[in-house]
């Protein structure tokens, strides 16, 4: 249950790193947006190690 509990959290997660990565894709130019762009990217790239490693 708890395992569950982590995997919807972690999905809805992504999904909301995805769309916010896709958003903000445009604004690079600005650092502190990159940043984050920077951090979505890299949790993507967990995201799909994790589900498909």
């Amino acid at each position: 249950v708890r395992e569950s509990g982590a995997k919807n959290i972690t999905v809805k997660k992504y999904k909301e790193t995805f769309h916010g990565f896709m958003a903000g894709r445009g604004d690079w130019s600005d650092p502190e947006q990159k940043k984050v762009s920077d951090k979505a990217i890299a949790e993507l790239i967990a995201f799909h190690r994790q589900w498909l490693l």
